[in-house]
């Protein structure tokens, strides 16, 4: 039996060979350009999130920065509040100091000169 017999000629055995040959060349092509492809959008998705890493690492910078001046300015507020409580005690010692003596020296109702706080 031969091909003839089939009544394929050699004429088709070249156009399907070469279909074939075609197709597996296109394929191949196609994988190569694909696996380019895939490998430019995973550089791209790369370079996009080192792009964000470094944003979001500028922002640490910045909030820690923000933070130490606020951390600054809480010490400050709480120096000068203690400073303040010290000199209200000292002011009060003062006070009642004056009151000691005006009331040995006159008679003066204790609760005009009583801490009120409303």
């Amino acid at each position: 039996m031969d091909i003839v017999d089939f009544g394929v000629g050699p004429e088709f055995i070249k156009i399907s060979a070469s279909a074939i040959l075609g197709g597996i060349a296109f394929k191949v092509v196609e994988r190569f350009l694909n696996a380019k492809s895939f490998v430019d959008e995973h550089t791209a998705l790369r370079a996009e999130l080192r792009e964000e890493l470094d944003n979001v690492r500028d922002e640490v910078v910045r909030l820690r920065k923000e933070v130490d001046e606020w951390r600054e300015r809480y010490y400050q507020q709480v120096a000068l509040t203690s400073t303040l409580q010290v000199e209200l005690s000292n002011l009060r010692h003062e006070m009642n100091e004056h009151r000691n003596r005006l009331s040995s020296e006159f008679v003066i109702p204790d609760d005009r000169f009583n801490d009120h706080e409303d």
